[in-house]
């Protein structure tokens, strides 16, 4: 017991809060640049849950505990933001051919 209450795993130094801070600018960063680029929400969807992504990662390799616990929770959302921005795309796509495949022949092809 001793030798876990000597451990220093769970110290927390300076640069660990000074990489959270750093980590957590460049994300917002990069979602307010990638909201003026995107115009298509299937996109826009996809592309912050690949930054959420990113996001979980970064936080997974600082070491905290409790950010640690955090990553696996944005993770989790990183990846329904990817689905649901691919479903979109996919879904806006079919439905795009489906009006297109449906064009009725004009009255003057006939004639």
């Amino acid at each position: 017991m001793v030798v876990l209450a000597q451990s220093d795993m769970f110290r927390v130094q300076p640069e660990h809060y000074f990489m959270y801070i750093v980590l957590t600018a460049v994300f917002l960063f990069l979602l307010w640049f990638s909201s003026k680029k995107t115009e298509k929400i299937g996109m826009t969807l996809t592309v912050w849950g690949i930054e959420l992504m990113m996001l979980g990662i970064g936080y997974s390799l600082l070491g905290l505990a409790p950010v640690m616990a955090l990553a696996g929770f944005i993770m989790k959302v990183g990846f329904l933001l990817v689905l649901g921005g691919v479903s979109v795309i996919v879904l806006n796509t079919r439905a795009a051919g489906c009006s297109a495949g449906a064009e009725t022949p004009k009255e003057a092809d006939h004639v």
